[in-house]
């Protein structure tokens, strides 16, 4: 039992920590070591094809021998390792950069360890052919390479090069998303620093039947009068926790800039006490 209100310890909480900030050295540096589990697993997958590939160029005499690859270890920890990290490290990137844009940078991360352990890991492992589109058996004609072994073996630079390109479109594509993301932050933040603060209601809500998190991504209309006396409604989508989901005719707080009070996206929208409406504008003006 306690003698605080656990709302108002909320709201202090809140009020002393500010704005949700990441130190960006430790940030990178998880980034990096989750990249590096999906390299090491690429390093692993070359080592297991090491026998095959080799097998399809050189003469038995000389290919390694077909025991367990001696790295295969490298394949499931780093597979297991950067699955388990990933959604750390997406968590992460996700709340400094917002929700589309750190996935996609997440993505484009670890493509890049995969990019880098697979080229790394064919230098390393793969046993060179005595001449390149040929193979030569110790007694007999010399045979050319079909398709399959010119794949395999030029594998070491397509792999690497396709994998950065798909890594660089999604860090253009995350650019563009966390571009968009801030501006719709400092809009926000500008609604709440600088805006008029009325009253509003629900007046909609539409599940969006996409949950992140597992919280619910809600679509809601509100309504709220300006300040001069105009019925407007503003349509926002925002995560809920499943235990507390608002419904159609709670109170909102609406906050809007005087001089455009009808551009939606420089409205912000939130729930609570007067007393949370008040810990948000004191948040947002840090």
């Amino acid at each position: 039992m306690s003698t605080v209100d656990p709302a108002a310890e909320r709201r202090r909480q809140q009020i002393e920590s500010g704005p949700m900030r990441v130190a960006h050295l430790r940030l990178w540096s998880f980034v990096a070591v989750c990249a590096g589990l999906w390299g090491l697993m690429a390093y692993g997958i070359t080592d297991a094809m090491n026998y095959g590939l080799t097998s399809s160029y050189l003469v038995p005499a000389q290919q390694p021998p077909s025991d367990t690859p001696p790295l295969l270890w490298m394949l499931f920890v780093g597979a297991f390792g950067g699955m388990i990290l990933s959604f750390f490290v997406n968590a992460a990137l996700d709340s400094v950069f917002g929700l589309w844009a750190g996935t996609q940078a997440t993505f484009a991360a670890n493509l890049t360890g995969m990019a880098l352990g697979f080229w790394r890991g064919a230098v390393d492992r793969w046993q060179p052919p005595q001449r390149v589109g040929f193979t030569d058996p110790l007694n007999g004609a010399v045979q050319p390479w079909d398709a399959m072994t010119w794949a395999g073996w030029t594998s070491q630079y397509w792999m690497p090069t396709l994998l950065l390109l798909i890594a660089a479109a999604l860090a253009a594509s995350a650019m563009r998303a966390y571009r968009k993301h801030a501006l719709r932050e400092r809009r926000a933040r500008e609604a709440l620093t600088q805006g008029v603060r009325v009253p509003g209601t629900i007046t909609e809500l539409h599940d969006t039947g996409v949950e992140i998190y597992n919280q619910p991504r809600i679509r809601f209309v509100v309504k709220f009068t300006d300040h001069l006396g105009t019925e407007r409604w503003v349509t926002k989508t925002g995560l809920f926790d499943p235990l507390a989901v608002p419904r159609v005719g709670d109170a909102a707080h609406v906050w809007f800039i005087a001089d455009a009070p009808g551009e939606q996206d420089r409205i912000a929208v939130g729930f609570g006490s007067d007393e949370d409406a008040d810990v948000a504008e004191l948040t947002a003006g840090r």
